[in-house]
C-alpha cells in the first residue's frame, strides 16, 4: 500500500461523505462532481479504483469505484493493454468471491455485472473460464447465490447486449449460451428440488386435508403446505426463479426439460400467510408464464405445453378440492362474514358511531382532482359495500336502508323547527353536535343507496321483483324528503353554526343526486306519472330559479336531475307543465357559481325544445319555435349587441361567457336527429353569423379568437349540413384571409382549431368543397408550415393538426393531384404499381406537401414523428404513394435516409417496428435499386465509418425481399453500423481502424 494511494482513498472518502451530507450546498456538490468526473476521465483511474475497493469500508466509495470501472470497461476495454485487462479481470473476480452473504446485494450484483461486461468482449477466446466459474458456483452450496446472480445477469446482458457489439458477436454469444443450456437446466432442477426438501418454519395455517381424488399427475404441493421458507432459502429460491424466468424468455422451447417445469410448479402453492411466500408463488407463476408469452411455438414443444396444462389443472385441484365437501358451509360462513364487513364499514363511515376518528379526516383541502380526504374515504367505503352487494344485493340494501330510515325520519321533522317568520332554525345548542352527526350520516347513507340503485333497475332479476315494494317506498320517501329540503332550504336560515349550514347543503345535494339514478326505476315500472313529474319538477326548478342564492353543490345536483328528467320524459309532456315554460323564460338570465351548472341547464332546456316532439299541430309548432327563439335570443343578447367599436374588455367578457356555452350546446346535440339540429341551427344562426362578422376585428385577441374558432369547429362538426355550402365558403374565406394577414404576429393561438375546421371542410362530401383546396393548401404551405416549424418544440400539437389536415386532403381529395385510372380510360386496378400516366396535376404543391411530411420526420417529438409516418403509410396503402414517379424520383431516397438515421440514432426506439415496415414498403418499390444504389450511397454519406467497414456492411447485407427476412437483415445492418460507429468513437486519437 503506497502512501499516495492511501491519501487518495482518504480524500475520496471525505469528498463523497461531504457530497451526500444533507447540509452540503448545491454549488459545493457541483464542484465535487467536477472533481470526481475529472478523476474518472484519467487513463489509469481504474488502478486506483481497484485499490479503493479492496481497502475501503464506505459504500459510497465502493459504488463510485465500481461505476468508474464500469465506464472504463464499456468505453476503453478494447484499447487497454493485455496485462492491464488480465489484472483488472483478476482483481474484480477475487473481490467478488470474497463477498459473503452479508454483503449488500447491490454491490454483489454490480460486481457480477462487471465480469459479465468483460465476458461480452472476451468470452470465450480471452476469458475461457467465465462460464465455467458460473457452473462451479452453482455446484457449490456456499456459492449458489453468487452463481445464480451471475447466471441471471449473464442472460440479461448477453441476450440483450448493448449496441457496441456487432451482429456476428451477438450470434456467437447466443450460440455459446445455447450450448450450456442443458447443463444449466439440470443444475437449476437440482437446486430447486433441493430447496423444496430443505426444512422450513412452521406456518400458522392449519394444513388442509389431502385431495380426495387421485391423479396420475404427482401431487406437487402437499410437501409445502403449512410451512414457510427460511429466510436464507427464500433469497436463493427467488434468485433461481428469476434466473430461470429470464432464460425462458429466449431459450429454445425444445430444450426446456419437463422436470424443471415440475420443480417450478413445486413453488406455486405455499400454504402460508407470509407476504414473502406469496411473492415467491407469484414469481413462480411468472416464470411459467414466460413460456406462454412466445408469439409462436415449434411443433416439438407439444409435450411441454401438455405438461403445463396437466400441472395447472393439478394446481387448481389442490387449491379447490381440499374444501370441496364444505363448500356449502363455507358459503354461508363467507356470506355472514361479508355482511359483517358491510356492518363494520357502515359503522366506520357514520359519525354516530365513529365521530372521534372521522373528525380527524380533512373535508376541506382537495387534491389535484379537487377530492378531499373525506370524499375519498367515503367513496372507497361505498365501493366496498357495492362489491359485497354484487353477491347479495337484497341483504346489503336492507342493511343500508335501516340506518337511513332513522336518519331520514329525523330529517323530515326538522321542518317543525323552522321559524318561517324570522327565517330562523330553532335548535338547542346542546343538540347541534348530534344534529351535525345525523346530517352527515344522512348524506352518506343517501349516497350509498344511490350507488346500490344499479342492482335494482333490471326487471328480469327475481330479487328485484321481491324488492319492488321496498324500492317504491324508498323512492317515495326520497321525493318527500327532497320536497322538504327544497321548501325549507335550511342552509339559508339563521343557524349560527357554519358546520351545520354545510351539513344541510350536503344533505340536500345528496337527496337531489340520489333521485337521478332512481328515475330508472320509474321506467322499469312503466314511466313517470303526472303527479310524480310535478313533484320532481317542484323539487329542482325552484332551486335553479333562485340562482346563486343556493350553494354550488345544490344547484349542480338540481341541474343534473332536471337534465335526467328531460332525457326521460317526452318533451310535449314537459311543455304542458307551466313551471317548465316559465323556467325556459327565466333561465337565460340566471347566474350560477359554476359554469358547468349553467351548461347542464342549457342542455336540459335544449332537450325540451329540440328533441323530437312527434306529430305537431301548427299551434304547437309555432309555440315551439317561439320558445326556441326566446331562449337563444336571451342567452345571446349581450353577444349580438357587440360591435367593432365595443371596448376590448367587454368583448372578452361577453365572448368568454357566451360562445363556450353555445359550443357546448352544439356538442351536446351531435347525436340528435337532423330535424332537431335544424331547429338548433335556427336558434343559433344569428349568433353564428355575428361571430363571423366580429372575427376579423377581434382575431388579434387570443381568447376571443379561440372561442370563435371553437364555436365554428362545433358548427362544422355537428351542424355542417344545416350550415350549408355558401356559409361554409364564406367562413373559410374569412378565416383564410385573417390567418394570412396575421402571419407576421407569429401567434399560434387558435391555429390548431382553424386547421381542424379546415379538415372538416376538406372531408365534407360534394364537389362544391373542392374549390376550397387551393386556398387551404396555400395557407398551409406558405404561412402555417413555416410558422409552426419554427416553434416545433413548443407547439407539437399544432404540427400534428397540420399533418392531420394534409393527410385528410390526400385521403379525400386525391383527385386534385391525380386523375383516377378509370377517368383515364383504364380498367380499375389495371396498373396499380406502374400506371400508364403518372403525372400529377399540381406537382409543385404535391411536392411541397410531401416535403412537409419529410421535415416533420426530423422532429424530436415522437407523436409528431408517429403521425407523419402513419400518414405516409396510410397513403401508400390507399393510393400507392411510394410508387408515384414524383415520389420515387425526388423523395424516396431522402425519406429512406431519414428513417435509417432514426434507427441508427435510436431517437424514436418505441416506433422501431413501424419504421422498419415503412422502410420495407419503400424498398419494395424497387428492391434492386435499393440494394445496388441506395445502400452504397447511404453508407458513403454516413460519418464515423471507415471504408473497409462500409464495404463489409454492404457485402454482408443479404438481398432478401420477403418482409420478415428483409426486416431481420436491416436490423442486423443498422446494429452493425451503430456498433462500428460507437467503437470508432471510443478509440484513442491516432488509432488505426481495420
Amino acid at each position: 500500500m503506497t502512501q499516495s494511494e492511501n491519501d487518495s482513498l482518504r480524500a475520496l472518502e471525505r469528498l463523497l461523505d461531504e457530497f451526500f451530507n444533507h447540509s452540503t450546498s448545491n454549488e459545493k456538490k457541483r464542484e465535487i462532481e467536477n472533481q470526481l468526473h475529472s478523476f474518472s476521465n484519467q487513463r489509469d483511474c481504474w488502478k486506483y479504483c481497484i485499490y479503493f475497493l479492496a481497502h475501503t469500508s464506505s459504500q459510497y466509495v465502493s459504488m463510485y469505484s465500481i461505476s468508474t470501472i464500469e465506464s472504463v470497461i464499456n468505453r476503453q476495454w478494447v484499447s487497454l493493454d493485455w496485462e492491464h485487462r488480465v489484472q483488472l479481470k483478476s482483481a474484480l473476480y477475487s473481490y467478488l468471491v470474497e463477498q459473503d452473504v452479508t454483503s449488500p446485494h447491490f454491490l454483489r450484483n454490480k460486481l457480477a455485472k462487471l465480469l459479465v461486461d468483460i465476458a461480452r468482449f472476451d468470452w470465450p477466446h480471452f476469458y475461457p473460464e467465465f462460464f465455467n466459474n458460473i457452473l462451479q458456483f452453482l455446484q457449490s452450496e456456499q456459492g449458489q447465490m453468487l452463481g445464480l446472480t451471475m447466471l441471471r445477469i449473464t442472460s440479461e446482458e448477453l441476450m440483450n447486449p448493448r449496441p457496441d457489439l456487432n451482429s456476428y458477436r451477438k450470434e456467437e454469444l447466443h450460440r455459446l449460451l445455447q450450448q450450456h443450456i442443458p447443463q444449466v437446466f439440470q443444475m437449476l432442477c437440482n437446486i430447486l428440488e433441493e430447496l423444496g426438501k430443505r426444512p422450513r418454519h412452521s406456518a400458522t395455517a392449519t394444513p388442509p386435508p389431502s385431495p380426495t381424488h387421485p391423479s396420475s399427475v404427482p401431487d406437487l404441493t402437499k410437501e409445502l403446505t403449512a410451512a414457510s421458507f427460511r429466510p436464507d432459502n427464500k433469497d436463493i429460491t427467488k434468485e433461481a426463479l428469476a434466473a430461470t424466468q429470464h432464460i425462458f424468455s429466449w431459450v429454445n422451447l425444445t430444450q426446456v426439460p419437463l422436470q424443471l417445469i415440475r420443480s417450478i410448479f413445486h413453488f406455486t402453492n405455499i400454504s402460508s400467510y407470509a407476504q414473502d411466500d406469496d411473492d415467491m408463488c407469484v414469481l413462480a407463476m411468472s416464470t411459467l408464464n414466460e413460456l406462454l408469452y412466445r408469439k409462436c411455438a415449434p411443433p416439438d414443444s407439444q409435450n411441454l405445453f401438455i405438461e403445463l396444462y396437466h400441472l395447472t389443472v393439478q394446481l387448481l385441484r389442490d387449491i379447490m378440492s381440499p374444501n370441496s365437501d364444505k363448500i356449502e358451509t363455507l358459503g354461508n360462513e363467507y356470506s355472514q362474514a361479508l355482511l359483517g364487513l358491510v356492518t363494520a364499514v357502515l359503522n366506520k363511515m357514520q359519525f354516530t358511531y365513529n365521530r372521534k376518528q372521522l373528525d380527524e379526516v380533512d373535508s376541506e383541502l382537495g387534491d389535484d382532482e379537487e377530492e378531499t380526504e373525506w370524499q375519498f374515504f367515503l367513496k372507497t367505503s361505498i365501493e366496498i359495500i357495492a362489491m359485497v352487494a354484487e353477491y347479495n344485493p337484497q341483504e346489503v340494501f336492507n342493511q343500508v336502508l335501516i340506518p337511513w330510515k332513522g336518519a331520514n325520519d329525523i330529517y323530515c321533522v326538522l321542518e317543525n323547527a323552522v321559524d318561517h317568520k324570522n327565517l330562523m332554525f330553532k335548535i338547542e345548542i346542546s343538540e347541534t353536535e348530534r344534529l351535525h352527526c345525523v346530517l352527515r350520516d344522512f348524506a352518506s347513507l343517501t349516497q350509498t343507496l344511490a350507488r346500490l340503485s344499479t342492482f335494482f333497475i333490471d326487471d328480469n332479476n327475481e330479487y328485484n321483483k321481491n324488492s319492488a315494494p321496498i324500492i317504491d317506498s324508498l323512492v317515495h320517501k326520497l321525493i318527500e324528503s327532497s320536497c322538504i329540503a327544497t321548501n325549507s332550504r335550511f342552509y339559508l336560515l339563521k343557524i349560527g353554526d357554519s358546520k351545520l349550514v354545510e351539513c344541510f347543503a350536503e344533505a340536500h345535494s345528496q337527496l337531489l343526486a340520489s333521485l337521478k339514478p332512481w328515475l330508472s326505476w320509474f321506467l322499469v315500472k312503466g314511466g313517470i306519472n303526472n303527479l310524480r313529474l310535478t313533484q320532481l319538477l317542484e323539487v329542482c326548478l325552484p332551486i335553479l330559479s333562485a340562482g346563486t342564492q343556493n350553494p354550488k353543490k345544490v344547484n349542480h345536483a338540481a341541474a343534473h336531475l332536471l337534465l335526467t328528467l328531460t332525457n326521460t320524459v317526452f318533451p310535449p309532456v314537459l311543455i304542458m307543465q307551466p313551471s317548465v315554460v316559465e323556467f325556459i323564460h327565466v333561465a337565460p338570465s340566471l347566474k350560477f357559481a359554476s359554469q358547468q351548472t349553467k351548461e347542464v341547464i342549457d342542455n336540459a332546456i335544449c332537450n325540451v325544445l329540440i328533441r323530437p316532439w312527434g306529430e305537431l299541430s301548427q299551434a304547437d309548432a309555432n309555440q315551439r319555435n317561439f320558445l326556441i327563439s326566446v331562449f337563444f335570443d336571451k342567452i345571446t343578447k349581450d353577444f349580438r349587441e357587440l360591435s367593432n367599436d365595443t371596448y376590448e374588455n367587454k368583448v372578452r367578457e361577453v365572448v368568454g361567457s357566451t360562445l363556450p356555452s353555445l359550443a357546448h350546446v352544439i356538442q351536446f346535440s351531435k347525436n340528435h336527429p337532423n330535424s332537431s339540429k335544424k331547429l338548433l341551427y335556427m336558434g343559433l344562426k344569428a349568433s353564428i353569423d355575428h361571430a363571423l362578422d366580429l372575427f376579423p376585428e377581434y382575431a388579434k385577441y387570443p381568447e376571443v379568437s379561440d372561442n370563435i374558432l371553437a364555436l365554428f369547429l362545433e358548427v362544422l362538426g355537428v351542424l355542417q349540413q344545416q350550415f350549408g355550402v355558401e356559409n361554409t365558403r364564406r367562413s373559410v374565406e374569412v378565416f383564410l384571409e385573417v390567418a394570412i394577414s396575421q402571419q407576421q404576429s407569429k401567434n399560434l393561438s387558435g391555429l390548431d382549431k382553424l386547421l381542424q375546421i379546415l379538415q372538416l371542410v376538406v372531408e365534407a362530401p360534394g364537389p362544391p368543397y373542392r374549390s376550397f383546396l387551393p386556398g387551404i393548401l396555400q395557407l398551409c404551405l406558405e404561412h402555417v408550415h413555416p410558422l409552426v416549424i419554427s416553434q416545433a418544440n413548443d407547439q407539437p400539437g399544432v404540427i400534428i393538426a397540420l399533418l392531420t389536415l394534409l393527410h385528410s386532403i390526400f385521403l379525400h381529395r386525391w383527385q386534385y393531384f391525380y386523375v383516377s385510372q378509370v377517368r383515364l380510360g383504364h380498367s380499375p386496378g389495371c396498373s396499380d404499381t406502374d400506371p400508364s400516366s403518372d403525372t400529377p396535376q399540381h406537382p409543385i404543391q404535391l411536392l411541397a406537401v410531401l416535403q412537409v411530411f419529410g421535415q416533420t420526420l426530423l422532429q424530436p417529438d415522437i407523436n409528431v414523428f408517429r403521425t407523419s409516418l402513419a400518414a405516409l403509410e396510410d397513403l401508400n396503402s390507399k393510393w400507392k404513394l411510394y410508387y408515384k414517379t414524383l415520389f420515387r424520383e425526388q423523395l424516396l431516397n431522402q425519406f429512406l435516409t431519414v428513417l435509417f438515421h432514426t434507427l441508427l440514432d435510436k431517437t424514436h426506439a418505441l416506433l422501431t417496428d413501424d419504421i422498419l415496415l415503412a422502410i420495407y414498403n419503400m424498398a419494395a418499390v424497387n428492391f434492386q435499386d435499393f440494394f445496388e444504389s441506395f445502400i452504397p450511397n447511404f453508407l458513403q454519406s454516413t460519418n464515423g465509418l471507415a471504408q473497409p467497414q462500409k464495404d463489409s456492411l454492404k457485402q454482408c447485407l443479404q438481398k432478401e425481399t420477403d418482409m420478415p427476412t428483409f426486416v431481420q437483415h436491416i436490423i442486423r445492418f443498422v446494429n452493425d453500423m451503430r456498433c462500428y460507429r460507437l467503437c470508432n468513437a471510443s478509440l484513442p486519437p491516432g488509432s488505426v481502424i481495420l
